[in-house]
């Protein structure tokens, strides 16, 4: 297997299936070590297994795997190739990213906990990877954690003030917040009519200390060039989800160059007739908040028990299984109510509303 031998491989891959456990765990080491990238799907199985020697090593198996996918950087742009496949960029022809932002990293004391501080940005990067296709990255001083943090991206595409997000001054004009909240992509839009491909998901993705975003969008643009208004916000929030760590850069006017002549893949999203799409999660729960007359119920202002509080009002089960929110309402009459419910992984086993 190790000199690729094809006889070698297909043994070591039977070898995964025989029932003397043993066996298995000496197949997934030897996959682990001179395995392919797409072997990971024959692995993951064995995580399962009874025997806890089989599933560690299956687990190091995968690891090895993965690490090894993401040091293949075939166009040496600096960006992994499965990075670029899962945000629809090439990944044979480099990318012509352009600075946006610079910073030394930030000094921690000896005495605060890294990962109850906001994400410091040190370099963001952005292209034009072809079309409407376009990409961020944004690279952080340390690992990104995934507990209690929030990073957004405020996006002013069209560089118009009077549409999009209206209220607060320092947000007027902004068209989508591209936000990762605990890691996880949760995009904003109030400029919808700016997505191309409404039934596209915005790809983003974070490994390690660096965050990536892709978005197929009508940007702006003058003279061959992009021309949008954008600025960063990362937060820190304590369990009673509020902030005790922010940092932020400078709104700036974003002008680089266009990349029209460029080709980019299709994305491996099947094409739809005849078929109702149901709006993406960030639009459906965006609608219910700011519908006409509604009221939306703050789960900081309500009793809740079993649940962690996050800091734009939801409420989090966060690991407990069941758990209870009771709101008060802040008006009489009759009312329709409306909840929004999210299962991250699994399903949901239960929704009562009384």
């Amino acid at each position: 297997a190790r000199l690729g031998d094809p006889q070698a491989r297909e043994q070591v891959l039977v070898n995964l299936k025989s029932a003397d456990a043993a066996i298995r765990t000496y197949a997934a080491t030897a996959l682990g070590s001179y395995g392919r990238p797409d072997d990971i799907r024959v692995l993951r199985p064995l995580l399962d297994a009874k025997t806890p020697d089989v599933r560690t090593r299956a687990a190091q198996a995968i690891l090895r795997l993965t690490t090894r996918q993401l040091a293949v950087d075939g166009d040496r742009d600096g960006v992994p190739d499965a990075v670029e496949r899962e945000l629809g960029t090439p990944p044979d022809v480099p990318e012509p990213s352009v600075v946006l932002w610079r910073d030394k990293p930030h000094k921690i004391p000896v005495t605060v906990d890294p990962e109850k501080v906001a994400a410091h940005p040190v370099e963001i990067r952005f292209w034009h990877a072809g079309a409407d296709r376009f990409v961020w990255q944004v690279r952080f001083d340390r690992p990104f954690s995934d507990m209690r943090t929030v990073f957004h991206s405020y996006m002013d595409l069209d560089n118009d003030r009077s549409n999009g997000r209206q209220g607060s001054e320092w947000a007027r004009g902004v068209d989508v917040m591209y936000t990762f909240s605990n890691a996880r992509l949760d995009p904003r839009w109030f400029t919808p009519s700016l997505r191309t491909h409404p039934e596209w998901p915005v790809r983003g993705m974070i490994l390690k200390d660096s965050l990536w975003l892709c978005d197929d969008i009508r940007i702006g643009r003058k003279n061959g060039r992009t021309r949008f208004r954008m600025w960063t916000l990362s937060e820190y929030r304590n369990a009673e989800g509020k902030v005790v760590s922010r940092f932020s850069t400078p709104t700036q006017v974003v002008e680089t160059p266009l990349q029209m002549e460029r080709a980019v893949p299709d994305l491996p999203i099947p094409k739809l007739e005849g078929v109702r799409v149901f709006p993406p999660s960030w639009e459906l729960r965006h609608t219910l908040q700011f519908a006409p007359g509604s009221v939306e119920l703050d789960a900081r202002a309500a009793r809740c028990t079993d649940v962690e509080l996050q800091g734009n009002g939801a409420a989090d089960l966060a690991g407990h299984g069941a758990g209870v929110v009771t709101f008060t309402v802040p008006i009489s009459g009759n009312r329709y109510m409306a909840a929004y419910v999210r299962a991250l992984s699994g399903g949901l086993g239960a929704v009562e509303m009384k």
